[in-house]
């Protein structure tokens, strides 16, 4: 036998315009997290050649100085601290206000490389990171960007 909706059941339906604010599904909050830290997050494409291993890093809006690598022979680590500071002088007062964020990424290799022998570029918003393949490691180390 079927039995009839409720008023108790309108508060497992995930409506959006008819229900008072804290009776709504927090959906719309949860996707708004998660689609920021989607937008925020650098994609990373991650390949090889024969003789290389080639990193794609999109990082739209970041200035070359915030950025931070390492390669070690079987990893990259990226680093990007990206602030903000605003100042506002006004008759009779003062604001000041600073924001800074961070992101740190390990990414895995799929073949071990010399890190010593890495070069990297930055252009346009993408970080491009080309390191040779060997069969034995070295020591990680850091590599400038270009």
């Amino acid at each position: 036998m079927k039995r009839k909706p409720g008023p108790e059941d309108k508060r497992l339906i995930p409506t959006f315009g008819s229900l008072p604010q804290e009776e709504k599904f927090p959906f719309p909050r949860f996707a708004a997290k998660m689609m920021h830290k989607a937008l925020s997050e650098p994609v990373i494409d991650v390949f090889q050649t024969k003789e290389e291993v080639v990193a794609t890093i999109e990082l739209p809006g970041v200035k070359k100085e915030n950025i931070s690598l390492k390669v070690s022979p079987n990893a990259l680590v990226l680093q990007v601290r990206q602030g903000h500071k605003e100042e506002k002088h006004g008759q009779g007062h003062y604001e000041y206000s600073a924001r800074f964020e961070g992101h740190s990424e390990s990414v895995s290799l799929p073949a071990t490389v010399v890190s010593s022998k890495a070069k990297a570029t930055y252009k346009n918003g993408v970080l491009e990171v080309r390191v040779p393949k060997v069969a034995d490691g070295t020591k990680a180390g850091s590599v400038k960007i270009d």
